[in-house]
């Protein structure tokens, strides 16, 4: 009923609501009839059959278009429903402001709210929560609402929150977390030392393992408060802390990606529970990128190599049409970077037309420079894409399509297997101890990747589908992002070394091009999906 109440048409148009699936196919049994009233019958035609006065008889039917809630369908002079070109995808009208209208004066007599009021709030949460922005983007129009309508009592929780962790970031822990804003006041009292039973146990561990606070205390020259071990003593020696920042910058790059990738969140959840001592480390991170003037692999790296990263060796994937270098970290521990690049100059010039009117033009120069920055805030570095214009890039290279749609994100992290402790088998057994639990993994090329050396295996799940909102309001699932699983093994030359010797300079660096390759297929296979 709500959906017929958005969506009547002008007299001549039947509107009806169905169901709809997640993909913005429309389900569900028989249309039910709106509330309007009824048509009138078209007028009398002469010579139309036998009659009433005068000979004419009225047509049982009339010549109308059919709405559901997500597609239009023309309709024969009998009512069947027709395929043709004038589908189209998002009903007239049925924008997510007008959803959220909808919901605001449907639930404002039960909230006993105003509903103008109601929408401002649901702004002020916007603005309130920001780091849970692709959350609430997904949330129904009438959950929002109701939860909008509790904005002074989530604005306290959050003062609670400060109160209890004033070293932590909240607003990562909500987002990471959201039944944190209705834990009782209680239950919020009894935690203590960052500790909360509530609280995923290795959301403190996301945020500060892969690059270990002491390593990174080390670089850019080395501070004095690196010897102290205390982020309260590098924080109060009145000096720049570079490494402190660059904690923060990682934190926010990764911040949306677990937002958006429920299969790492997931995956990442059952190894701590699996193994709740070991400390779980990250190999690498990935990025992809628009070879074009201004952007490309030189601006993502720069965040890197300005901390220290060196460039390390050039890979070629002729059939993707992409380049890609791999970047060394200035500590061992810390993660490799990955980032690869669209030769946007072999692609046709339709497609190349697409690229550039989003990624280059006089913005292009700021782009390259602050581009990396949408990955902290969780946006776009350019206008949203069309359907269209999506569409135009697939059907060439799925690899243009998710950077039109993703722009500067995380593409995927990856777990170092290695480094697993408690943790036998290595990574073909994580693998199969993933698989029972319901991971879908890519299997192109083989469930695990090894390197022809045989010392760096990898595998990687199926790129999750997050639900994107299309220039024009029309709503889309795409391709995501994925996880990665690597394990390096021990180089020959050092496996004399106990165990308890190694590190991770005594294993097998680099990448591998062929298994790179069919790492890609991750997010071709989500695509695949994608209608």
């Amino acid at each position: 009923m709500l959906a017929a109440a958005a969506l009547r048409g002008p007299p001549a148009t039947r509107t009806v609501a169905c169901a709809s699936s997640t993909d913005g196919s429309s389900s569900g049994g028989a249309p039910r009839q709106p509330t309007q009233p009824p048509v009138a019958p078209p007028p009398p035609q002469a010579g139309s059959g036998s009659s009433s006065e005068g000979g004419v008889r009225e047509q049982p039917w009339q010549l109308a278009a059919y709405y559901t809630k997500k597609l239009e369908r023309r309709t024969d002079a009998l009512g069947n429903i027709l395929s043709s070109p004038d589908t189209i995808a998002q009903a007239p009208g049925w924008t997510p402001d007008a959803q959220l209208r909808l919901a605001a004066e449907t639930l404002a007599p039960q909230l006993q709210q105003n509903a103008e009021l109601l929408l401002e709030q649901v702004e002020r949460l916007q603005q309130l929560l920001p780091g849970m922005g692709t959350t609430l983007r997904r949330m129904k129009p009438a959950e929002l609402v109701r939860m909008a309508a509790q904005l002074e009592e989530i604005a306290a929780q959050l003062v609670a929150l400060r109160s209890r962790f004033p070293s932590a970031d909240v607003a990562a822990m909500v987002a990471a977390h959201p039944p944190l804003l209705r834990m009782p006041a209680a239950e919020l009292g009894r935690c203590s030392g960052g500790s909360c039973p509530r609280v995923p146990r290795g959301f403190r561990a996301r945020r500060l393992q892969p690059w270990h606070r002491q390593q990174l205390r080390q670089l850019a020259g080395g501070r004095a408060a690196a010897a102290a071990g205390s982020e309260q003593e590098a924080c109060s020696s009145g000096q720049p802390e570079d490494s402190h920042l660059f904690q923060s910058i990682l934190s926010g790059i990764l911040a949306p990606y677990w937002e958006s990738t429920p299969t790492a969140e997931a995956v990442v959840s059952s190894l701590e529970q699996q193994y709740p001592d070991a400390c779980l480390g990250f190999d690498h991170f990935a990025f992809r990128t628009f070879g074009v003037e201004g952007l490309g692999i030189a601006s993502a790296a720069q965040l890197f190599t300005d901390f220290g990263y060196t460039r390390r060796d050039a890979f070629e994937f002729p059939a993707k049409k992409l380049r890609a270098y791999w970047y060394a970290p200035p500590d061992p521990e810390l993660p490799r970077v990955f980032i690869s690049e669209l030769k946007v100059e072999e692609l046709s010039s339709q497609a190349q037309a697409v690229i550039r009117k989003y990624a280059g033009g006089t913005d292009a120069a700021l782009l390259g420079k602050y581009g990396v920055m949408s990955s902290l805030l969780g946006v776009q570095p350019w206008c949203t894409p069309s359907w269209e214009d999506f569409q135009t890039l697939a059907a060439e290279s799925e690899y243009a399509a998710w950077v039109l749609v993703n722009g500067y994100a995380l593409n995927h992290t990856t777990i170092a297997v290695h480094r697993l402790a408690g943790h036998a088998g290595g990574l073909e057994a994580l693998n199969s101890l993933l698989q029972e639990q319901g991971f879908l993994f890519n299997t192109e090329g083989g469930l695990t990747k090894v390197s022809p050396d045989g010392l760096l295996l990898q595998s990687s799940t199926v790129a999750d589908r997050v639900s994107f909102c299309f220039a024009g309001g029309e709503t889309r699932l795409v391709p995501g992002a994925y996880i990665e699983f690597a394990e390096r093994r021990v180089l020959p030359q050092f496996e004399h070394l106990k165990p308890e010797e190694v590190t991770e300079q005594h294993r097998r660096d680099g990448f591998e091009t062929a298994s790179a390759d069919r790492i890609f297929e991750s997010t071709t296979l989500a695509a695949e999906k994608v209608q």
